[in-house]
């Protein structure tokens, strides 16, 4: 009975784990951001999705025009997601059609429900960003 009030009160409590930023080549202030919302049909899906992800994360760091990334999880939700920082849509678009990327979404899709945006910034800061994420997915 201790293990299922302790897992009730972290779902509800909704216990976040957040990687720090992981900044990429690029410094622009100017920027595009993108964040993505991931909620898992499955439990047993997400080590690896999480594993996938932190491969994405490592190699985001030398990939051009990438400012950066941070991830978040609450594994008793079955919830993550990602803000990104891109110079242009065209660096973003890159990324998303890049081979990594593209095994990634093929494994974990038919297991996922995913949302995203993408909007410019004038001057990124991570907590706004987050902020905004999290009203444009609210709606």
């Amino acid at each position: 009975m201790l293990s299922r009030l302790t897992a009730s009160a972290l779902r509800e409590s909704g216990a976040t784990f957040r990687l720090p930023w992981a900044a990429g080549p690029s410094v622009s202030a100017d920027c595009l951001v993108s964040a993505t919302e991931t909620y898992f049909a499955r439990f047993r899906d997400m080590p690896g999705a999480t594993v996938a992800a932190l491969r994405l994360r490592r190699a985001f760091r030398s990939m051009p025009g990438a400012i950066g990334v941070s991830l978040a999880m609450r594994p008793l939700q079955r919830r993550s997601w990602s803000i990104s920082a891109w110079e242009t849509e065209a660096d973003l678009r890159r990324f998303l059609h890049s081979a990594a990327h593209r095994a990634t979404v093929r494994r974990y899709r038919p297991h996922v429900t995913v949302r995203s945006d993408a909007w410019r910034v004038d001057r990124f800061d991570l907590s706004e960003a987050i902020r905004e994420a999290e009203t444009r997915f609210s709606r």
